[in-house]
């Protein structure tokens, strides 16, 4: 289970990573910024942080953004929940507190 538990999160972690070069490919392609300012704009963006500091301008990327933002919250979600059962679970396992309960099954 705790392979299956750490192969969950490492498909998050890569989708997260995957939709961050695809964000910033996007945004620098589309608005013309440069590779940095994409990638940072594409990470703020799918971890809801949003500065303010860069905006999309030109409706192609503003349609790209709303899809971008659905497909990252649910990735970035997913893998912070995954992570966090993880964490959950092996510090109960840690303290014997979950060794109880498996015994039961």
């Amino acid at each position: 289970m705790e392979n299956h538990a750490r192969s969950n999160i490492l498909y998050g972690v890569f989708a997260t990573i995957v939709l961050v070069l695809i964000g910033s490919f996007a945004y620098h392609f589309i608005e013309g910024w440069g590779w940095v300012d994409s990638a940072y704009f594409a990470a703020t963006t799918l971890t809801t942080v949003g500065f303010g500091d860069f905006h999309p301008t030109h409706d192609l990327s503003k349609i790209f953004t709303i899809f971008y933002v659905f497909a990252g919250i649910s990735v970035v979600f997913y893998t912070v929940t995954k992570a966090g059962a993880y964490s959950v679970e092996h510090r109960l396992r840690f303290h014997g507190l979950l060794h109880k309960k498996e015994k039961k099954k």
